[in-house]
């Protein structure tokens, strides 16, 4: 009897405690639910909107015809309004309107303003009875940008609504009553099985997680010794699943930033051809102008011919095929080598192929020009060794009838054949230094009246041997240009011996080394035989003589390889070589070296 009047009383009082929580709460749930409806739907409103105008954003520009149908397909099952407006007003789609879009009124009214506000650039909103519905309608407008421009303007409305309008208030309000009851009297419920429910609830919960993948939450339960050690288990399951994930997932973010950052392109592909995996190397090589190719076919995204090639007879059956590929990709040619091989046979597996791409246009390029200078310099070594092969063999068949002019003939062409062998073995060690890799550059303070004196000292003699008048001048010889001085003394060297060589007796050489605007310009004039237009291209080319050079006496012909030494010289020192010349009238090379920061030097005592 106690039990049974006790779970009376229990059972009387939390009925007058829900009838009391119910009396107070009506009136407040109601006004806390109006106004919680009015906000979410206007959330809901403002994301759907901000979903229609990323969806156009991504798509624009769009035709007409797609954005009407875009317009009328959108949520058809609601009360949403969605209306695509330019930036004129006109109307471009409407979803809940029979007029066409191109017959409806002009928007851009001042009883619109949030058509008003979206095409100034920011988001709009309104409140008004709509004209063509007749129903309040919430107006909200955002513009449509393509950039930093907006190319139109995209509202979303829908018709306000308290939400004892969505339905029966009375029902509604019994429905409240109803789960109020229902919420205290599970309440009630819980306030006496929590002691013997909670511990066993927090374990699934924690065992759920886990399953789910979230390792994060330890599960920590208090009570027998049993949950306890089960609590427990758990959390040691959850350790070691997470170490092991995270493991694998540092050992794939490794693999993948290696492979990333590979001078050569990696590609993989599954069975069906689809791209696995495609690093920036493969895709500046193989496919520059494409997206993200995860998941494409690898003939819709590498349009070389010859590589895909190498993909058909990998699908025809080949186990490995390599490749070398000469291509023209954005206006230059290259070179590469492709290798491919099959990785896995059985379809489990999610890589079937892997295809390896390597840039060796320097190395194939490197080759040529290796195979091109033998040959030049074999080339250019034989007429001198033929000239002294033929001087030897006359001496050793001279007797002594032989007389003295004819002796010194033979003096004289050993001594000029020679001097070439001598100017090309030195402008070839020249040039192997400029060129070479371990060359280190050392920056000096030369001032420019000592490139000025040495100029005249070195070149004055040769040029009043050959009648050749030489005018060597500064406009600031006391300025101040930081460079390797042997690199610029082999610069200087090569310009004034091409021209004198190549000045004719009473012709003139002007040397002139000047600051300008952070520069220092050299510029070499002479009045020589000059280069033909067709023959500029190649003047800095190894070996390369221009046919008016070939002529003449052979102590007066180039080796070919002067200005091959200036270009690379100019190189080094991060200087830029122009070249102009027209025959007759003589050719003029200038010399711009970047002299930042350069200052006078300080006048000696």
């Amino acid at each position: 009897m106690k039990r049974t009047s006790f779970f009376l009383r229990l059972f009387v009082g939390n009925l007058l405690l829900v009838a009391v929580i119910i009396a107070l709460g009506g009136g407040v749930s109601y006004h806390y639910l109006n106004e919680n409806y009015q906000r979410k739907t206007q959330q809901h409103q403002w994301h759907m909107l901000d979903l229609a105008r990323n969806h156009l954003e991504r798509r624009w520009p769009l035709a007409p015809e797609a954005i009407e149908q875009y317009a009328k397909q959108f949520e058809p099952d609601t009360e949403y309004r969605l209306t695509i407006i330019d930036l004129d007003g006109r109307v471009l789609g409407e979803s809940d309107a029979d007029t066409p879009a191109a017959r409806m009124v002009n928007h851009k009214t001042p009883d619109r303003p949030e058509v008003l506000a979206a095409i100034d650039g920011h988001p709009g909103q309104d409140r008004r009875e709509s004209d063509t519905l007749g129903v309040w309608y919430r107006y909200l407008a955002l513009p449509v940008n393509v950039g930093d421009r907006p190319v139109a303007i995209v509202r979303l409305a829908m018709p306000i609504r308290a939400i004892a309008e969505e339905g029966d208030f009375i029902p509604g309000a019994l429905f409240w009553g109803a789960a109020s009851t229902i919420v205290a009297a599970v309440v009630l419920g819980l306030m006496v099985s929590w002691l013997w429910y909670r511990p066993l609830r927090l374990i699934t919960e924690a065992a759920r997680r886990l399953a789910s993948g979230n390792l994060t939450q330890r599960p920590n339960v208090r009570g027998s010794a049993e949950l306890e050690d089960l609590s427990t288990a758990l959390n040691e399951m959850r350790l070691t699943v997470s170490n092991q994930l995270d493991l694998i997932t540092a050992q794939r973010e490794n693999l993948q930033t290696i492979l990333a950052n590979l001078g050569d392109g990696v590609i993989a592909l599954d069975h069906d051809g689809h791209i696995v995996f495609m690093n920036h190397a493969a895709r500046e090589l193989l496919a520059p102008d494409e997206g993200n190719p995860t998941g494409r076919h690898f003939q819709a995204i590498v349009r070389v011919a010859e590589a895909v090639d190498v993909f058909g007879e990998m699908v025809a059956g080949a186990e490995s095929v390599e490749r070398q590929l000469d291509i023209d990709l954005r206006g230059r040619r290259f070179t590469l080598h492709m290798q491919s091989s099959i990785v896995a046979q059985h379809k489990t597996s999610d890589i079937w192929m892997v295809l390896v791409v390597r840039d060796v246009t320097d190395i194939a390029r490197t080759g040529a020009m290796k195979a091109e200078f033998v040959a030049n310099a074999s080339h250019e070594l034989r007429t001198p060794l033929a000239t002294l092969r033929g001087v030897v063999d006359s001496f050793v068949d001279a007797d002594a009838t032989d007389s003295p002019e004819t002796l010194a003939k033979y003096v004289d062409m050993l001594d000029r054949n020679v001097s070439r062998l001598e100017n090309m073995t030195n402008d070839l060690l020249d040039l192997h230094a400029v060129e070479g890799s371990d060359l280190r550059t050392a920056s000096e303070e030369i001032p420019l009246g000592a490139i000025v004196l040495r100029a005249q000292s070195q070149f004055g003699p040769r040029a009043r041997e050959k009648s050749v008048r030489l005018n060597v001048n500064s406009s600031d010889e006391e300025f101040i240009l930081h460079a390797d001085r042997k690199l610029l003394e082999l610069i200087v060297q090569n310009l004034l011996d091409n021209a004198i060589k190549f000045t004719p007796e009473g012709g003139t050489v002007n040397f002139e080394i000047s600051p300008a605007g952070g520069e220092v310009v050299i510029r070499v004039e002479d009045s020589g035989c000059g280069i033909s237009p067709e023959d500029q291209r190649k003047v800095f080319d190894r070996f390369f003589q221009a046919n008016a050079s070939r002529t003449g006496d052979s102590r007066m012909r180039g080796t070919g390889l002067g200005l091959a030494i200036v270009r690379h010289a100019s190189d080094r020192l991060g200087a830029s070589v122009e070249l102009q010349s027209a025959i007759g009238q003589g050719t003029t090379v200038t010399l711009r070296i970047p002299a930042p920061a350069a200052e006078p030097a300080e006048p000696t005592g």
